[in-house]
């Protein structure tokens, strides 16, 4: 018999060749996104430099405020492109060990390349030839690639030769990708192809361009195309901000098109608003880069064609992370990643605020049906001024609150003087709490203590409705209710008096105290006391919203409102409990 064959290991070899490795990479990528690309390394490379500072200007995202000073050039003709900047340089250290490698992961805060592809990718789409000259102000280093000698090397052979040269003292780099093949050269050289990538350069880099970076190509300074959102306009600003568990910064803001104009307002004209029809729809921004603009389409929770009820909504959504794989973008940075477990959680809330803006349509057409003109705010307080209008370029108070360095502890309430703080947490707001909160949190209570009253009871009564519905308690608050009204009148309440029945702060208040396991065991003692505490002020809130003489100011609406406030707080930050 023939003798048992024994087992025995070996390798297999998942070497990639070096023709494919490049092929593959340079597949997918356009011109236009290999060469957002190189200007995405030159503001990472400015960024860093900022926030490297002891003390940096950083706006409400943790990101730059200003990159003033700083300036990226391009040029692009049949020979290829140049890019030029001052904007760092690039370490050797870094040069040696991770700039060109692919599969290395960013290291720069809030950065927007990653894993070392956008580089890479520019260098093999765009020509056959590159040479890198960077120069930090300390030390100079230069490396060439040639992509036929690359190609040539042996597999298990993947570096690159580079020379060290002495110092200019000045940061910048120069990136000279030339020697493309004739297709490509063909396409550099029309004028009408240079023109697009201009266009797009000022809608994808608006953001950067409008805190006065300088881009130019080809010797033209590239404007910022932004779209701004009306502030003065018939109906509020819908907006959202807050931090998912693991850090990454969300924003929410939508509105009417600045120039756009409804038929009931009384400086209506269908000419411009034809002109700002293609602005319509979501636009994305992921750590101060556009990746997508103007979008209507179902990505971005459009469940139907576009109807013209929609016509002059603008929305923005922001997302801030110091770690880029976190962003819900595609490794081209030229569309949303929609499989992304944070962008779908968002869809619900870009979904919620078209829903509201359909609603302001609809009010909009029944008012010119029934021939009333809609008034501005401005308008209500000049009558003479016939419309408003706004700058073009985003203001520094619409911006949310800071999120990223929010305080590990909540703030202390005692010395905030708005009738919620900003470090409330609006994730699981939606609709009309949502409004409430945004409002609450603009609100000065020592300026407007009877407002303030008003809507911390509103607050209060919808919070809670929404938590017990939310934990499959508000049929027993309606229970609680009706007995107790059955009980003081000895009658029974009807169907129909049940059906409308909506419980108030006197009817939830008292269920709350007595039935302290709504809450998580952890809060129930702390969030009953709370509860009792608010209870006693029942009094006083009431007073000061129905009865004509009886005053209140803001020391005590603020006193009311820190007695609420816990609870108030766990209501509004609960966590809805998943589907199962």
């Amino acid at each position: 018999m023939p003798a048992a064959k024994r087992k025995t290991k070996f390798k297999v070899n998942t070497t990639p060749k070096k023709e494919a490795f490049v092929t593959s990479l340079t597949r997918d990528g356009t011109l236009e996104a290999c060469i957002f690309d190189l200007i995405d390394n030159s503001i990472d490379g400015a960024k860093n430099h900022i926030l490297k500072q002891r003390n940096p200007e950083t706006d409400a995202y943790g990101l730059p405020k200003s990159y003033d000073g700083f300036e990226v050039t391009l040029q692009v003709d049949k020979n290829g492109v140049v890019v030029h900047d001052n904007c760092g340089g690039i370490p050797r250290k870094q040069l040696e060990n991770a700039a060109l490698r692919f599969g290395e992961r960013s290291s720069q805060m809030k950065g927007v390349g990653t894993f070392g592809v956008g580089l890479n990718r520019a260098i093999f789409r765009l020509g056959s030839r590159t040479t890198i000259d960077t120069d930090t102000g300390s030390d100079r280093s230069q490396v060439t690639i040639d992509t036929q000698d690359y190609i040539d090397l042996p597999d298990d052979d993947w570096n690159l030769d580079a020379i060290s040269l002495p110092s200019t003292g000045s940061p910048e780099t120069t990136v000279s990708i030339g020697s493309p093949d004739s297709s490509i050269g063909k396409i550099f050289a029309d004028s009408e192809w240079r023109q697009g990538l201009k266009d797009q350069i000022s809608e994808r880099y608006f953001p950067v361009l409008l805190k006065k970076l300088t881009i130019k190509v080809n010797g033209e300074t590239i404007p910022p195309k932004y779209v701004a959102i009306r502030k003065d306009g018939p109906y509020s600003v819908l907006t959202k901000t807050y931090e998912t568990n693991d850090g990454v910064a969300v924003s929410l803001e939508a509105g009417q098109h600045e120039k756009y104009r409804f038929t009931a307002e009384p400086d209506h004209d269908l000419k411009q608003n034809k002109e700002t029809a293609s602005d319509f729809g979501w636009s994305i921004i992921c750590n101060d880069r556009l990746i997508v603009m103007s979008n209507r389409e179902q990505k971005t929770g459009w469940d139907s064609r576009w109807h013209p009820e929609f016509n002059g909504f603008v929305g923005y959504v922001k997302f801030v992370s110091d770690d880029p794989n976190k962003l819900p973008w595609n490794t081209l940075k030229t569309d949303v990643d929609e499989a992304n477990q944070l962008y779908q959680d968002v869809l619900s809330d870009m979904r919620s605020f078209t829903r509201s803006w359909r609603q302001n349509a609809y009010d909009a057409k029944k008012a010119r049906k029934a021939e009333k003109k809609l008034v501005t705010p401005a308008a209500k307080k000049d009558p003479k001024k016939k419309g408003a209008t706004t700058e073009n370029t985003p203001k520094e108070s619409t911006k949310p609150v800071k999120r990223s360095s929010r305080p590990k502890s909540k703030l202390d309430h005692n010395h905030v003087t708005k009738l919620l703080p900003e470090d409330v947490d609006e994730r699981f707001c939606k609709d009309k709490l949502l409004a409430l909160v945004v409002e609450a949190k603009k609100l000065d209570l020592l300026e407007t203590p009877y407002a303030g009253m008003a809507l911390i009871r509103s607050l209060f009564e919808i919070a809670t409705v929404i938590f017990l519905t939310n934990h499959e308690r508000y049929d027993h608050l309606l229970q609680h209710c009706f007995a107790k009204i059955e009980l003081g009148s000895a009658k029974k309440l009807t169907k129909a008096q049940k059906d409308n029945f909506d419980p108030r702060l006197e009817d939830i208040l008292p269920f709350m105290s007595e039935n302290k396991d709504i809450w998580n065991r952890a809060k129930a003692n702390a969030m009953t006391r709370c509860v009792n505490t608010f209870a006693a002020n029942k009094k006083t809130l009431n007073g000061a919203l129905h009865n004509p003489y009886q005053t209140i100011n803001g020391q005590v609406a603020m006193r009311i409102r820190d007695d609420a406030l816990p609870a108030l707080r766990a209501l509004i930050e609960d966590e809805p409990p998943q589907e199962k």
